[in-house]
């Protein structure tokens, strides 16, 4: 064996027995150098000893991916979420694009409404929606109070509309009397006649009108007080512009949209005035008036603009005349201005009472049909509390909760 030989082995071993003379370590903190370091070696190798290169330990991962990870919470819990300064209480109805949810406002104690988005691809309509209902301040339509985001998930606080929609009046009670479709029909209109002309701001432009281009029962909601207030903007457009809306697809819903709806063509504020006249006819005949189950027959039906008259209904001969007009095929046939729609429901409302529309839904729903015709300056019928006779007639859950007296939630 060369002396370089007998070297090398000296190394060698000296490491070997550094090794296994090192001290163990069980607190898990750190000394100033390691046992097998390049430090502490040198302090026993002679310098002209070449020391072995020691590869590094191989770096932990940062992150440990879980076999079976949680599904995340993409739902707010009842009673635990917070939605900004709100607190859930409830959930009021669960559509398609968003759920609507019914939250405590702790800063200001009050209800209010919140709606979150369910579906991320509709989250520019959503964003829309927020924009232009915020741009909206009419007695007639649900007013925003403010946006946020929870979990990434964009959200708008409401005004809690505390009464049902429309859709779930006429599935309770079928056909509705003359003068109470009138007056619903009345203020919706005068609502679509502010939305109409309404100047504004949209993304830097100004715009006047906004059409609602979604009108339908479900749409609508009616308080115990006789307040009407149209609520969902979210596939609603300026008069001037085309939002969220691709070619060839339908936006809204079938059963209420115009013949130029359905058929792609130019839509403007008299579109809104047609599907008006479908709820209407709906309130006034108990019946829908496209019926086709099949979307083939309801389409061909649509387009031919073919329905019962309802006449056939045995339905008042003004107010069906003012359907009819609603309802002609082609724009320039039909009301041209909301406003102008509003003032003859108006009209017929005046030939049987001289109660003003909310009025006439407050009696009607709180079980005094009989007042809405009496003189105006009588006193009127003696009756439950309109509040308490029409939630306990509408609201299936019973009367919505109440804050606590003494601790909030």
């Amino acid at each position: 064996m060369s002396g370089h030989d007998l070297e090398q082995t000296f190394v060698e071993r000296s490491l070997a027995d550094l090794a296994a003379a090192a001290p163990a370590r069980d607190d898990g903190e750190s000394s100033g150098h390691s046992a097998l370091s390049p430090a502490a070696l040198t302090s026993v190798v002679p310098p002209s000893v070449a020391l072995p290169s020691v590869a590094p330990p191989p770096a932990a991962p940062l992150f440990v991916a879980h076999p079976y990870p949680p599904p995340p919470n993409t739902r707010p819990i009842v009673g635990q979420t917070r939605l900004g300064s709100c607190l859930v209480t409830d959930i009021i109805g669960d559509g398609g694009m968003a759920t609507v949810y019914r939250v405590w406002n702790e800063p200001l104690e009050v209800f209010r409404a919140v709606k979150l988005l369910s579906r991320v691809e509709h989250r520019g309509r959503f964003e829309t929606e927020a924009k232009i209902t915020a741009k909206l301040s009419h007695e007639g339509i649900v007013d925003i109070h403010s946006i946020g985001e929870w979990n990434g998930t964009p959200y708008m606080e409401m005004a809690l509309v505390d009464g049902p929609t429309l859709q779930r009046i006429l599935a309770e009670r079928g056909k509705l009397p003359e003068i109470v479709c009138a007056a619903i029909a009345a203020l919706v209109a005068k609502a679509l006649a502010y939305a109409h002309s309404e100047t504004y701001m949209l993304a830097g432009q100004e715009y006047c009108g906004i059409i609602h281009r979604d009108l339908k029962p479900a749409n609508i909601m009616i308080t115990a007080s006789g307040a009407v207030k149209l609520i969902d903007f979210g596939i609603a457009r300026p008069t001037q512009a085309s939002l969220h809306t691709m070619e060839g697809n339908i936006a809204g819903t079938m059963y209420y949209l115009s013949p130029e709806q359905m058929d792609g063509g130019e839509v403007d504020n008299r579109s809104d005035i047609y599907s008006l006249g479908t709820i209407l006819y709906e309130m006034a005949t108990g019946a829908k008036t496209f019926p086709q189950e099949s979307i083939t027959e309801l389409m061909k039906r649509k387009s031919s603009n073919k329905f019962k008259s309802p006449h056939e209904f045995s339905v008042n001969t003004n107010l069906a005349n003012i359907i009819h007009r609603c309802l002609r095929r082609t724009p320039a046939k039909r009301y041209q201005h909301a406003q102008e729609l509003a003032d003859d429901l108006q009209k017929f409302c005046e030939t049987m009472t001289r109660q003003a529309p909310t009025a006439i839904l407050e009696n009607f729903f709180s079980g005094a049909e009989e007042a809405i015709y009496a003189d105006f300056g009588q006193a009127k019928t003696q009756r439950r509390s309109p509040r308490k006779w029409f939630l306990d007639k509408f609201n299936a859950s019973g009367t919505p909760p109440k804050p606590p007296k003494e601790k909030l939630p």
